[in-house]
């Protein structure tokens, strides 16, 4: 971007989301002369959907309001942005965002009205300190002759920056005695990046904090830190993962943080906030996610983006239609053992547990009545029948998770299991069928009560 603000009559848009990007790109077709749009690698969430903007070429926008601290960003470090001005609010620190998508020309008017206060300012980019966003406010800054200092977040551009540890920044001697290993090469280089993640395990190789070289800013007397990692909204890690099967262990962390309620139906999902929670690459989450989708835990908005399903009256008739089909086919094959003394042993001690699971919790009685049934299926052999059983736990946990002790438990009887034992027992087929979608059909109307 540095280049090509040199260039005489270019238009500059440097986009944040998918909002920018579709509304930019007829403005940019019907203007004149040359333009370039920075485009964003990956799946970028939309955020500028839940604020009042629209896109306008040549504009900034402030998107909110906030007595103490301005910042001005551009392309995807306005979601940081974002984020970060939440946190600060956490810390009664009231912060103002302004998005610059237009780097050329630039709207020195609105953003030098935002920073001719007496509030903090600040830029944030994707983008080297050098010949972006920065130094575009800085000029107008100094053209208008405000005197305003200004704090950049930017890309470092000393490779003795790059090199330093990141818990001490330290570029020669580090007093962490090795804790974290240094890099001479790029933090950036994505390549590097996915190598240290598959070698040395996720975690251990993370960006630089990088911060400015000026004397630390403050805001109402109290000194102000601005760090990369409070822009990315980080967290304390939900899951520590492990260098092996690190998409198994993201996606079972998901789909329990799901099932369970941490993450609500109709949450809308932030791929940065999640990678940073679980300490994962953007792309082994993007697998995990897929999955869940595949499973229908998550479902698509009309922009690609993700959220937690919320499941409505018709789509849990759906789910438990499907579910006593595979396990009256479960029943029959049962029922038509030869020997089926060992099959009810295993199934009445699935029952105890569940008679033992009866004063725990929610979650407790659900996993033993789901682990009665998943044994039903396990103990057909039929390994395409029970595969099939296994798709529908996520969203059969979450039907009954969000309806509810009062009405989950109802169907978690011990009785009404004795009886679905005591019909395979007696070996008819149409008895234990008939007990099953009975069960089934119960359950299903209880939920959606």
């Amino acid at each position: 971007m540095a280049i090509f603000r040199g260039m005489p009559n270019l238009t500059i848009v440097d986009p944040c989301d998918s909002v920018d990007i579709e509304q930019a790109v007829p403005q940019l077709a019907a203007s004149d002369g040359p333009t370039y749009l920075r485009l964003l690698r990956g799946n970028v969430p939309t955020v500028l959907d839940e604020y009042d903007y629209t896109f306008e070429l040549g504009k900034a926008k402030v998107l909110r309001g906030g007595n103490d601290v301005v910042f001005v960003s551009s392309g995807l470090m306005t979601m940081r942005a974002l984020q970060a001005a939440e946190a600060l609010a956490a810390h009664k620190v009231d912060v103002a965002v302004v998005h610059a998508p237009t780097i050329k020309p630039f709207d020195a008017a609105t953003v030098l009205a935002e920073l001719n206060t007496d509030r903090l300012a600040v830029t944030l980019e994707n983008h080297s300190v050098v010949g972006g966003l920065f130094e575009t406010v800085a000029s107008a800054v100094v053209t208008a002759g405000l005197g305003k200092r200004v704090v950049p977040v930017a890309l470092p551009t000393s490779s003795s920056t790059l090199a330093r540890c990141p818990p001490c920044t330290s570029a020669t001697d580090c007093p962490c005695n090795g804790s974290w290993q240094r890099s001479s090469r790029n933090w950036a280089d994505p390549v590097h990046q996915r190598t240290q993640e598959r070698g040395a395990g996720v975690g251990r190789f993370r960006a630089p904090d990088v911060r400015s070289t000026v004397n630390t800013p403050t805001v109402n007397s109290r000194p102000l830190t601005l760090r990369t990692d409070m822009m990315a909204g980080a967290t304390a890690p939900l899951l520590g993962l492990e260098k092996k099967s690190l998409r198994e262990q993201a996606l079972s962390a998901l789909r329990t943080a799901i099932t369970s309620g941490e993450l609500a139906p109709g949450r809308h999902l932030v791929e940065t906030e999640l990678s940073d929670m679980l300490q994962i690459s953007r792309g082994t989450l993007r697998e995990a996610l897929r999955q869940l989708e595949q499973e229908g835990l998550l479902s698509a908005g009309p922009r690609g983006r993700l959220s937690v399903r919320h499941l409505d009256a018709k789509e849990i008739r759906d789910i438990y239609s499907v579910r006593a089909a595979l396990e009256s086919l479960a029943a029959r094959t049962l029922c038509e053992l030869p020997d089926r003394q060992q099959v009810i042993t295993s199934l009445r001690t699935a029952i105890d547990a569940m008679a033992a699971a009866a004063k725990g919790s929610l979650e407790e009685r659900i996993e033993s009545d789901l682990e009665f049934h998943r044994t039903m299926c396990r103990l057909t052999g039929n390994e395409t029948l029970l595969h099939s059983w296994e798709s529908l736990e996520g969203s059969i946990r979450m039907s009954i998770m969000f309806a509810g002790l009062e009405k989950g438990v109802k169907n978690m009887s011990v009785e009404r299991h004795h009886d679905i034992v005591a019909a395979i027992e007696t070996g008819d087929v149409s008895l234990a069928r008939k007990t099953i979608l009975e069960h089934m059909d119960s359950a299903a109307a209880e939920l959606v009560a």
